[in-house]
């Protein structure tokens, strides 16, 4: 059914965006991106060492900023938000968790001059773990699980704490389970994050220390977490972030008042939605801005115009799908 539902939408969506932009034009303000990790070709992806979904290839993401040079798109950083203007057209891209693979982007941001943000997990860092949904998928798949049964089993734990995540891993997969394969699905070490954040392209910011999702914590707890990330990030890098990004997206407005008391600036959830210059970068809508994700299961040419045209049915429907559950 849900594959019926999202072959409706990409046809509806097919049909109206083209002469939506043929009209309208781009829809203006910020676009934020959310990616996670950097293969350098679909064998890399389909290696089953981390989620496929939410990794793209180097060629894949040369044709996504292409795309968007190509229709005079800004990419810009957190350092730039001050600086924009009503009707700017602008792409920022962000990268979430910390994975050593994003490192293999590094070349493609200085032929492009394009400024990125990574929002780093302490955790991972600091012990050099296997991101944890990265083991239920590689254990999973080799047990012959279909993606959508590891998807369910993956989001039945995102309501979990790290503890409990912890604790489950370690009982179904044994503490082995937590070492990494590959330099695919291995986070950085301490000495690769401060190198990296050195490049003047390069912007870290702070994504909890256990990629806890926050909804699951006390006020104290989440607390704890970004102000534990923000003095380890300190330690490595020389200085404490000013950016935040929610894990999994996942938030509630009383959080914001916690980010603004540790210096936090701008927190950015997964909204799939423009952020309008200005409005969105003030006030508490700067503690919620938006980031569209790109999914490689997905016709990628499709999913960018979708963005720039900023409303389609399937954005719509997602919206919906959002307020509602």
């Amino acid at each position: 059914m849900k594959n019926i539902i999202y072959n409706i939408l990409k046809i509806l969506d097919k049909i109206y965006i083209n002469p939506h932009l043929l009209i309208f034009g781009d829809y203006t303000g910020i676009a934020s991106f959310c990616f996670h990790t950097v293969f350098e070709n679909d064998k890399e992806k389909n290696n089953n060492h981390t989620l496929p979904n939410i990794g793209l290839t180097l060629d894949e993401y040369k044709y996504i900023f292409d795309f968007f040079k190509n229709n005079n798109y800004k990419f810009i950083s957190t350092k730039d938000y001050k600086n924009l203007n009503h009707g700017d057209k602008c792409i920022h891209v962000t990268f979430d968790d910390g994975y050593f693979n994003t490192t293999k982007i590094l070349p493609i941001l200085k032929d492009y001059e394009i400024p990125i943000d990574f929002f780093i997990v302490g955790n991972n860092i600091s012990n050099s773990n296997k991101f944890w949904w990265d083991i239920i998928y590689n254990k999973r798949i080799s047990e012959g699980k279909s993606a959508d049964i590891i998807d369910q089993e993956i989001m039945f734990l995102q309501r979990k704490t790290f503890e409990q995540i912890y604790s489950y891993i370690i009982e179904n997969f044994g503490l082995n389970s937590y070492t990494t394969l590959s330099d695919l699905d291995r986070p950085m070490t301490e000495n690769e994050l401060r190198q990296f954040s050195q490049n003047k392209l390069v912007s870290i910011g702070n994504h909890t220390f256990d990629h806890a999702i926050l909804n699951n914590l006390s006020k104290n707890e989440i607390y704890n977490q970004i102000k534990k990330t923000q003095d380890y990030l300190e330690s490595i890098i020389g200085y404490y972030p000013n950016s935040f990004a929610f894990p999994n997206s996942y938030y509630k407005s009383e959080q914001f008042e916690i980010l603004k008391s540790l210096d936090i600036e701008y927190a950015f959830c997964g909204d799939f939605r423009h952020n309008k210059i200005p409005r969105d970068l003030r006030g508490e809508k700067k503690y919620r801005i938006s980031r569209y994700g790109i999914l490689s299961k997905r016709e990628i040419n499709w999913q960018l115009k979708m963005i720039r045209a900023g409303i389609s049915p399937f954005i719509v429907a997602k919206e919906i799908k959002r307020l509602l559950f």
